[in-house]
């Protein structure tokens, strides 16, 4: 990987003190006490305490709304063309909150700011409602405590921040190429477009341009391309594949939640959801193939009938069923990890965390007990791949290139947080 790929990377917050979480998880349990009827109240007063909760530690502007919805963020309308937005999700924005403010803005200028230390935000960005809906028959039913809610209402918070503070990699970008734009006019000449060519390569870190060569050209347009095409080509993902550019943004948002403290909540309060919908990573060896096992047979027989013209109608619903059950066990949405390579990752923020040789031995020991109770749950998680798709990956080289792309990530992140990282940290605690 080449040097300058690092300068459009993400970064990370710093660990918090886990004052923020704890203020969440005291303000939901107040909420819980709470008649059935009024948790369904937007008006609620403990649904505004939360958010001047959150308003207090990050800045983020947030209004909790209660509902049969599922928790959830509404992403603000700011940027149609974000970097974590794909192309489906970018239908559902006109950046019309941006463009409004920078219409009222004086001299149509906002500003916005994004502390990675202190984890909050400033400008611009914290004036920026946005809605985050708390699923209320879970808030019921109980069936997740008060921390795990919390855990994943912060993971919802975390989505906020990183939409901010992946921002400025576009604008810089945006601005630069503005900038050329107006330079480039038709009165400057060879040389004059070789020092702004040049000044720009510096600004992008676009070392595979050649300024002198591209200033023989006095069409801007030609110019301008060339340099975007440069520009691209310095954001492609460092391993040469996407399979994580799609996930990136629930995974920096599960990151954020871990780093205020929640880790361990998150993974539990996921695990629960997720038993809910069943799925392949839950089943025990023996039914798993079973189950695979079934899925042929349908497969073998529904063909077999249409093949020999004997049941046809018989086949094409023993084929729209096989259809079913492989959509049913397969990750229908790559924007989230399978289920434990999930959990590992959230596993490695307390492990990045333990690093710190000034923690105190009381968050020491809570991180390792942590991360245990996070490896019991991965354990009972199998990342089992289905029959089908073993097969698919025999016959087509993509699908090959996908997987070990995967693995090869995996192996990487697993390399930065090894097993040794745990053993000391437990090993200073002992003394």
């Amino acid at each position: 990987m080449r040097k300058k790929l690092f300068t459009v990377a993400m970064e990370s917050i710093g660990f918090q003190n886990g004052i923020l979480f704890k203020e969440m998880t005291d303000a939901i349990h107040d909420m819980r006490q709470e008649n059935s009827k009024d948790l369904y109240d937007p008006t609620n007063r403990n649904l505004k305490d939360l958010a001047e909760i959150v308003k207090r530690h990050t800045n983020i502007s947030v209004v909790f709304v209660p509902g049969d919805m599922h928790f959830c963020v509404y992403l603000p309308d700011v940027n149609r063309n974000h970097a974590m937005l794909d192309a489906p999700r970018r239908e559902w924005f006109r950046s019309k909150q941006a463009l409004d403010m920078i219409k009222s803005a004086e001299g149509g200028v906002i500003r916005g700011g994004v502390n990675l230390k202190t984890a909050k935000v400033s400008g611009f960005f914290a004036d920026l409602p946005t809605v985050i809906h708390i699923y209320t028959p879970e808030m019921i039913a109980k069936k997740l405590t008060d921390a795990e809610i919390a855990a994943i209402l912060l993971h919802e918070v975390g989505h906020l921040f990183v939409l901010f503070e992946f921002m400025n990699r576009t604008v810089t970008t945006n601005q630069v190429m503005a900038g050329i734009s107006r330079a480039l006019d038709g009165t400057v000449g060879a040389d004059q477009r070789e020092y702004i060519i040049t000044s720009a390569k510096k600004s992008l870190n676009l070392s595979g341009l050649n300024p002198k060569e591209l200033a023989k050209t006095s069409n801007k347009q030609v110019i301008e391309t060339v340099i975007l095409s440069e520009t691209v080509k310095q954001c492609v993902s460092e391993l040469g594949s996407d399979i994580y550019d799609l996930n990136n943004f629930e995974q920096l948002a599960d990151e954020f939640a871990a780093r205020m403290g929640a880790g361990q909540e998150l993974v539990t309060g996921l695990d629960k959801i997720m038993k809910g919908f069943g799925g392949i990573d839950g089943r025990t060896g023996l039914v798993y193939i079973l189950a695979e096992a079934c899925k042929l047979m349908l497969l073998v027989v529904s063909i077999t009938a249409l093949a020999l013209g004997v049941g046809v109608g018989a086949g094409l619903y023993g084929i729209f069923l096989w259809t079913i059950a492989i959509l049913s066990d397969s990750l229908m949405d790559p924007t989230y990890d399978r289920r434990g390579l999930r959990f590992t990752r959230i596993r490695a923020q307390l492990l990045q965390e333990l690093k710190d040789q000034k923690l105190e031995k009381d968050r020491r020991l809570q991180l390792i007990e942590s991360v245990s109770a996070i490896d019991t749950i991965i354990d009972s998680r199998k990342d089992r791949q289905q029959l089908s798709g073993i097969i698919a990956g025999f016959i087509f080289k993509s699908l090959r290139k996908r997987m070990d792309q995967e693995k090869l990530q995996s192996e990487i992140e697993a390399l930065a947080n090894n097993a040794l990282w745990l053993k000391s940290a437990e090993l200073q605690a002992l003394i």
